[in-house]
């Protein structure tokens, strides 16, 4: 996993397949999205996480480019990018 991110560049003019922006929704906070069609991964409250990990009690069901889905016992998540 560190090796796959030490070849993207976040803070490259260029690199289009990163995201960078702050959204909260309670206790999560989005700060940036990875996208890469086999493995997307995104940075949920300081964590770098991929699809089917847990932050706290909500796992992640689900990175686009724009958005990741998440889910506990009682609802979805979902945060945008804006």
């Amino acid at each position: 996993l560190v090796d796959r991110l030490k070849k993207k560049n976040p803070f490259s003019k260029d690199h289009k397949e990163i995201y960078k922006y702050k959204f909260a929704a309670g206790d999560l906070n989005l700060s940036g999205i990875f996208y890469d069609e086999k493995k997307p991964l995104a940075i949920i409250n300081d964590q770098v996480v991929a699809e089917g990990d847990a932050v706290g009690d909500k796992q992640v069901i689900k990175i686009m480019p724009d958005e990741v889905v998440l889910k506990d016992k009682e609802k979805e998540y979902h945060l945008r990018a804006e």
